[in-house]
């Protein structure tokens, strides 16, 4: 009993911690601390100065772990790809039923309002077109050439450039109808420039005056049938038959203006030769007057190749050919009335004659009776 009531660790002499190399240690620590709080009373302070010494650490051992790039191409290594991230767009919303049964039904609306448009813009010019031309049943009054009410002799064919001929051609049509003017009053001042040079006593003055007289009766009624005439009818119907005819014609038609520049004594013409002339013979009034026809002349002669060239120019363009004007010319005889006439007289003339022959020499000349 006494031995198990008694403490062996009661003898202080017996302490190991009583050591005195021991003591002496602890006693040193304590000094070095200086009486600061003990690191092991606060755990939040060792972990926050434990991860602090962890991270400088770290950081200094970081730049002798980092791969040092070498700036030579032999040496240097490519950085390593990093895979491709896509970047997500929020997707917009999709258009409401309502919107979408609204688009179909304004397109539809806006169509129907340039139809609308264009029905009253033809009803428009059909209108325009039905009051230029009057009643159907109306027949239109001619109005071409235009002569005096009280003449003799009546306009022959209607003429109305604006509702005949096409609307890029009327231009051109108006030009050659004022060059047909300014070639009539050609004619006729050609004609009192004549008057005057008889007058004065020139040289074979009463046989220019004789023959100006008959190229303005015979000049001006032909410009209008054999040239005017036919381009009206190839720009109103699109006729090569009308176009080649007006290319002919025309071309005779500048020779003889070129003819009538030059103005050779006794031919009916007032140029640069009768105004040389008048010079001569001292008479300047008369020279002053023929110098200006033959300028007008040079400026109709011009004038007269810019046309054929451009009307040329159309007609090659638009697909006239020789051939075409060929056919019009055979379609036009065979629809004549007077060839379709003379054509069946022709036939039938011929059938009887041949019937007649057959009959009599089947039964003899002088036969009369009954052949069958």
């Amino acid at each position: 009993l006494d031995m198990a009531d008694t403490n062996p660790f009661a003898d202080e002499g017996d302490n190991p911690f009583a050591d005195p190399s021991i003591t002496s240690h602890t006693t040193a620590a304590q000094s070095v601390l200086g009486g600061h709080q003990a690191p092991y009373n606060n755990d939040n302070t060792i972990r926050a100065s434990s991860v602090a010494a962890s991270n400088s650490t770290v950081a200094r051992e970081k730049p002798t772990n980092e791969k040092r790039y070498d700036s030579t191409p032999s040496n240097r290594e490519e950085p390593r790809s990093q895979p491709a991230v896509m970047e997500t767009v929020p997707a917009e919303p999709p258009p409401s039923y309502r919107e979408q049964a609204a688009a179909p039904t304004n397109e539809f609306y806006s169509r129907e309002q340039e139809l609308e448009r264009k029905a009253a813009e033809l009803k428009r010019k059909e209108e325009d077109l039905r009051r230029t031309a009057g009643p159907q049943n109306e027949v239109k009054a001619n109005n071409f050439p235009p002569l005096p009410k009280k003449c003799c002799v009546q306009p022959c064919w209607y003429h109305d450039i604006s509702v005949d001929i096409p609307v890029e051609y009327q231009r051109l049509q108006r030009i050659v109808y004022y060059l047909w003017y300014g070639y009539v009053f050609l004619l006729l001042y050609n004609m009192v420039c004549a008057i005057a040079y008889m007058v004065l006593g020139m040289d074979n003055g009463a046989l220019n005056f004789a023959l100006s007289i008959v190229w303005f009766v015979v000049w001006a009624p032909c410009s209008i049938c054999c040239w005017y005439r036919p381009i009206y009818k190839a720009f109103r119907d699109d006729s090569s038959m009308n176009f080649m005819q007006f290319f002919f014609v025309f071309f005779f038609q500048i020779i003889w203006q070129c003819i009538a520049v030059i103005g050779p004594v006794g031919s009916g013409t007032c140029g640069f030769i009768g105004g040389a002339t008048a010079i001569d013979k001292k008479k300047i009034p008369l020279a002053a007057m023929f110098f200006i026809c033959a300028i007008l002349s040079t400026i109709m002669v011009i004038v007269e190749i810019f046309i054929l060239k451009r009307i040329h120019y159309i007609y090659r363009t638009t697909g006239g050919s020789m051939n075409k004007a060929r056919t019009e010319w055979r379609d036009g005889a065979v629809q004549n009335d007077f060839v379709k006439d003379a054509v069946a007289g022709a036939a039938a003339a011929a059938a009887r004659n041949a019937m007649d022959n057959g009959g009599s020499s089947q039964y003899g000349a002088n036969y009369s009776g009954n052949r069958y």
